[in-house]
């Protein structure tokens, strides 16, 4: 959970919105997948062996499935508020 939190700096985030009449707009950051690279820097960085960094590049990867899963779904109930 550490490297997962720590790696979430490392998500890109895209713009995405709309124009409303009179130069109004509405802008929300929609985060990215985390990138493999900052995976292979964190594992680098401590010392993992491969098999060690595959396994937390499935755990990564399973997690952030997850987080944007749980991202999208809050983005959905605030529309409906």
């Amino acid at each position: 959970m550490r490297a997962f939190w720590r790696l979430n700096e490392e998500r890109s985030h895209i713009i995405t919105g709309f124009a409303a009449p009179m130069g109004a707009m509405v802008l929300k950051p929609k985060p990215q997948r985390i990138p493999w690279s900052a995976i292979v820097r964190w594992c680098e960085w401590h010392g993992l062996p491969p098999q060690e960094a595959a396994f937390l590049d499935r755990c990564i990867s399973a997690l952030d499935t997850e987080f944007l899963a749980w991202w999208t779904w809050k983005e959905g109930q605030r529309g409906t508020s």
